[in-house]
């Protein structure tokens, strides 16, 4: 049977602890501060909804620009709709992107002011979270426009040829630059 040693454990503990007649203040003027309203973390939550608007705007354009390449002939009406939704999703990065700016430059502000730093690093990591996830979905719209110019120019490529028209990489890619289709009608 185990023995029961804690009355031993109890007297040795108060050979090695002082009075219990200690003190301990504490100080209610502490620079302890964490945001008083809500404001920051409102602004960071709306910045994460305009960011899942971003996102599934990202993924719809994907989506269209897959479908524009599926298609033999493009009608006018849905080049011009995707080149609204993508002048749309550079409106919108660019507002946040220069809207993070502003919350980074605020924040090195509020560092001067010797505000506490457990609400410092917090800002800074709500920040840093957002300014990667916007990049993140830059990164996602760029290579998906990339890809789109890659793929174009390829059909484009590959209907020359079968025309008899055998053009460089360059003429390709300067008539997407200049999206003219005269290359097409100029024989007939």
């Amino acid at each position: 049977m185990v023995k029961d040693r804690s009355n031993e454990f109890r007297r040795k503990a108060d050979q090695f602890l002082p009075n219990d007649d200690t003190i301990i203040t504490i100080d209610g003027e502490s620079n302890v501060s964490f945001v008083q309203d809500g404001s920051f973390l409102a602004e960071i939550d709306e910045i994460r909804n305009v960011m899942t608007k971003l996102s599934d705007d990202v993924a719809s354009i994907k989506m269209q620009l897959r479908s524009i390449l599926a298609q033999t002939i493009v009608d006018d009406n849905e080049k011009e709709k995707l080149d609204e939704c993508m002048a749309g999703i550079k409106h919108r990065s660019g507002l946040l992107r220069k809207h993070l700016l502003v919350m980074k430059e605020d924040a090195k502000k509020t560092e001067a002011e010797k505000i506490n730093g457990i609400s410092k690093r917090i800002k800074q990591y709500h920040i840093e979270a957002l300014s990667k996830k916007l990049s993140d979905l830059l990164e996602i719209f760029n290579a998906a426009q990339l890809d789109y110019r890659v793929q174009v120019s390829k059909r484009i490529k590959r209907q020359l040829d079968i025309a008899g028209e055998h053009v460089t990489e360059e003429e390709v890619n300067t008539m997407i630059d200049s999206k003219s289709s005269e290359i097409f009608n100029r024989l007939l």
